[in-house]
């Protein structure tokens, strides 16, 4: 039993690490391996008040999803964005909410997309924060950031977290 103990501990070490790399190798062979590029993304709207309560990311493939989606995201919003014109043929839209915030100096942003393979893209995102010095009213933020790019068949988010330090008056 105290054989079996000692060796418990490395032989889970190895499971996780053979099922992670197992899963990781599969999703390799599904495409064959390209340099990664940047991909270029168009910014829609960006801001701090929509109906969108959960932190969720969205992939928008169609007119009639976004439209769906656009009267979600908006719902009894005073100056609610107007529909972007996509060319779904070519394009589709990412939307990035960050959830419920307790003031507005929470921002979401995305940073960079980036394209792993033929029909691989990966967006990353900033989940930007203010320090513990930063001032803001004391009022609920949903922060989200809609974007633009090339149409891929599956998308990988990454989220980056940040603390911004505001200047001490």
């Amino acid at each position: 039993m105290n054989k079996f103990l000692r060796f418990f501990p490395v032989v889970l070490v190895g499971l996780s690490l053979t099922l992670g790399g197992s899963q990781y190798d599969s999703f390799a062979q599904d495409e064959p391996a390209i340099k990664q590029k940047s991909i270029e993304f168009k910014s829609l709207v960006k801001n701090s008040i929509s109906a969108q309560h959960q932190a969720n990311n969205f992939v928008i493939k169609s007119r009639e999803e976004l439209k769906s989606l656009w009267n979600v995201f908006f719902k009894n919003i005073p100056d609610k964005p107007e529909l972007p014109d996509v060319d779904f043929e070519k394009k589709m839209v990412i939307a990035i909410f960050g959830g419920e915030k307790p003031s507005p100096g929470h921002e979401i942003t995305a940073s960079e997309t980036l394209q792993l393979n033929k029909k691989t893209l990966r967006v990353s995102y900033v989940i930007s924060q203010p320090g513990n010095n930063c001032l803001h009213p004391m009022m609920l933020a949903q922060p989200f950031h809609i974007i633009e790019v090339d149409k891929y068949k599956r998308v990988i988010f990454n989220a980056i977290e940040q603390t911004r330090d505001c200047p001490n008056d």
